[in-house]
């Protein structure tokens, strides 16, 4: 079966017309997994080095190379990972021979290892993973009552949302939760991320990769814990040329299990309502590593485990809304936060709910 060649998308969508280069990509991906068929290079320009198709077929003919990846890694997050990259890569105009796509690549996926799951798992980590270490912030826990025996203990707002657990009072803090999990948005956000803080400097390729990871608590230096050489060391085990040891899964998607609802019915009565897109997210449904959640009512500085709950917007505000019939508790439960704002400086917590159905 003949592959095309080149740039993701662009040359993909070749082999697959009617579909976005994206979605053409991934395609490719999983047909080379599904048939393990062998991936023709086909190249357009005899000096062009196809490392797209060297990656796939290093990523599905492990058993020709002789020795199994370091980890595991969600089959769409790859691909919008690869994706993100590319466009980072242009956007900020950094030369191949300085940074590639692959080190740009290989930069993001080492950071959710270290904030959403463990190298050490078998599983991917998963885009649904959400923050375990702000439990002793009284905002965030309902109505503020900081206690595991908050009779709502689970109705909990944790910050830190996704692989690359972008947080709430970050440079991303605009963002909504179901775009901090979705790999289509936050890949292109953690990924842009890097490469404006790589672009910033000009040093070393060591000294480039540790202020590109400078963002994330799990890839750098603080007074609580050294973090950043297991980080080097990860780089350096998954990165070798132009190519990424790791193994995709395509059980874990880019949603990491949350549901999506085009039109769904907030506001306050059945006959008061606005249609918007909502989102669904129960961590019973999480697709990958759920490394991290031992406590189900958290405690010290462990976050609650959260309870099912719907996720959506109203013009500049953000709604985590938990429904009685769902978690148990004898009332629905709104946070809202606004958007841009830090959640542990506060969240109005309510005891009804503007979400109506899906």
């Amino acid at each position: 079966m003949d592959f095309v060649n080149g740039k993701i998308g662009r040359d993909y969508a070749i082999k697959f017309p009617n579909l976005s280069y994206r979605d053409a990509f991934e395609e490719s991906l999983k047909i080379s997994q599904d048939d393990k068929v062998e991936i023709i290079e086909l190249v357009t320009n005899i000096n062009q080095v196809n490392s797209d198709v060297e990656n796939l077929a290093y990523l599905y003919n492990k058993d020709a190379i002789g020795y199994e990846p370091v980890a595991s890694f969600g089959l769409e997050p790859f691909v919008d990972v690869l994706y993100a990259a590319e466009i980072a890569l242009d956007k900020y105009n950094i030369p191949s021979s300085e940074l590639n796509k692959y080190e740009l690549a290989t930069l993001a996926i080492v950071v959710t290892y270290y904030e959403a799951g463990n190298e050490n798992s078998d599983d991917a980590p998963s885009p649904m993973a959400v923050s375990r270490g702000d439990g002793n912030n009284a905002a965030l826990w309902s109505f503020n009552d900081y206690s595991t025996s908050n009779p709502y203990v689970r109705a909990h707002w944790n910050p830190g949302i996704g692989l690359w657990q972008i947080d709430d009072f970050s440079w991303a803090g605009e963002s909504a939760t179901h775009e901090r999990i979705n790999t289509e948005t936050s890949a292109t956000i953690a990924v842009d991320r890097l490469a404006a803080n790589w672009y910033k400097v000009d040093g070393t390729f060591d000294y480039n990769r540790e202020y590109a990871w400078k963002d994330w608590y799990g890839c750098k230096n603080t007074t609580w814990a050294i973090n950043l050489p297991r980080c080097e060391n990860l780089f350096d085990d998954l990165y070798n040329e132009n190519q990424i040891n790791i193994s995709l899964d395509p059980t874990v998607s880019r949603t990491g299990g949350m549901i999506s609802d085009s039109s769904c019915k907030v506001g306050e009565t059945i006959n008061y309502y606005e249609s918007v897109p909502c989102y669904y997210v129960d961590m019973e449904n999480i697709e990958g590593s759920t490394v991290g959640y031992t406590n189900d009512n958290g405690g010290g500085n462990q976050n609650p485990k959260p309870l099912p709950f719907y996720n959506f917007t109203l013009s500049y505000y953000e709604y985590r809304s938990w429904l009685k019939y769902e978690t148990g508790y004898n009332i629905d439960i709104d946070a809202i936060r606004i958007l841009g704002e830090n959640s542990r400086e506060g969240l109005e917590w309510r005891d009804d709910s503007l979400f109506l159905s899906r």
